[in-house]
């Protein structure tokens, strides 16, 4: 479901609720860790994770949109704060502008229109 999260925040992309798996690697040699998404936009996503990253670490994701849809890119931490009584954090990325930047960008979109026009015939 691409429920649009209302904010006071200047965004450049409205933000859509999004929980599903994502798979981050740091790099080639460490293993890869699992995350769950909390919300996403075309310019980033904000996960559950249980480790904590520096601000700036770059991350390879693999962003489970849906049974059908796999998106691959690479985050820059932006931000990242410890959730209370957990060992849990949540991290927000950006999604980084490469030349997979507009693909993703895109295919993210489609998956908002799509889910959006699924909803409204319900």
């Amino acid at each position: 479901m691409a429920e649009k999260i209302e904010s006071s925040e200047r965004r450049n992309f409205e933000r859509f609720r999004l929980a599903q798996p994502v798979q981050c690697h740091l790099n080639e040699l460490e293993p890869e860790q699992g995350s769950l998404s909390c919300d996403i936009s075309e310019g980033g996503i904000r996960l559950n994770i249980t480790h904590f990253l520096p601000l700036n670490t770059e991350i390879l994701l693999r962003i489970k949109l849906n049974s059908a849809r796999i998106v691959e890119c690479r985050g820059r931490v932006m931000w990242i704060q410890r959730i209370p009584f957990s060992e849990r954090y949540q991290v927000g990325l950006e999604f980084i502008k490469d030349e997979d930047f507009i693909y993703t960008s895109h295919r993210i979109r489609d998956w908002i229109q799509s889910t959006q026009r699924r909803e409204m015939r319900v």
